[in-house]
């Protein structure tokens, strides 16, 4: 749900994923940035933790591309969280958001693929993933 901001592209939209995260299922959240000044937060908003910014720096090997695997060993698990993403366009001219579900023994599921553009300078935008483990 984009404040301020449009979907240029939607290739996948999903509201609400299910993790068995005891059978090592986990969720990979990508964000590419097109511009030079990238700000964005991804937070888990039931355990109140900062998961990914873009104060942690890209991958290696790249300038634009930002990723986080969810849940790594120290992070709280709850059985019903929220996991939201917040972009502001202060320098950025596009983010594009991924989330993927990485399942034992299956195929990768996209849940989220999808760019995000400001209408103004200054714009932000929020994106949520209901997320329940067992």
């Amino acid at each position: 749900m984009p404040i301020n901001c449009k979907k240029a592209r939607v290739g996948v939209d999903t509201e609400t994923v299910s993790v068995n995260a005891s059978n090592e299922e986990f969720l990979l959240y990508r964000v590419i940035v097109k511009g030079p000044t990238p700000l964005f937060t991804l937070v888990d908003a039931g355990n109140n933790a900062l998961l990914l910014s873009s104060e942690d720096g890209p991958v290696q090997g790249t300038t634009d591309t930002y990723e986080r695997i969810w849940p790594k060993p120290a992070d709280n698990v709850s059985t019903h969280t929220s996991h939201t993403i917040g972009f502001q366009f202060l320098g950025a001219a596009q983010y594009t958001y991924q989330v993927e579900h990485h399942r034992k023994n299956a195929p990768v599921r996209v849940l989220i693929d999808i760019d995000y553009q400001p209408t103004a300078p200054g714009d932000s935008c929020f994106e949520d993933l209901d997320v329940v483990t067992f």
